[in-house]
């Protein structure tokens, strides 16, 4: 039996195996790093003491049955404030508020 031959066979398919489990290592380093950073910037915003988002609701009728209701959607981060009525798309009324 030829050793040689055997031995010079396999070494592309350990070469191929050993390229798959490198690129297989650095993707999940690589991919651990970004969900470490990911979660790190949840964990600041999750610390805040005050909530993202502020809603204050409100609502009007009339003895006709017409009325009108929303809610104001005030951005603590940024300070835009939005509208939303009834069922609507909320739209921004300030781009920042002081």
């Amino acid at each position: 039996m030829n050793t040689d031959h055997t031995n010079r066979a396999n070494k592309p398919a350990l070469t191929r195996w050993a390229i798959l489990a490198l690129g297989t290592a650095a993707s999940a380093a690589l991919a651990l790093t970004f969900a470490s950073s990911a979660f790190a910037q949840t964990d600041k915003a999750a610390a805040s003491p005050t909530p993202r988002y502020q809603l204050s609701a409100w609502a009007f009728g009339s003895d006709a049955g017409k009325g009108e209701r929303g809610c104001y959607i005030i951005d603590t981060l940024t300070g835009e404030l939005w509208v939303a009525h009834a069922d609507g798309v909320p739209k921004r009324i300030s781009e920042k508020l002081k």
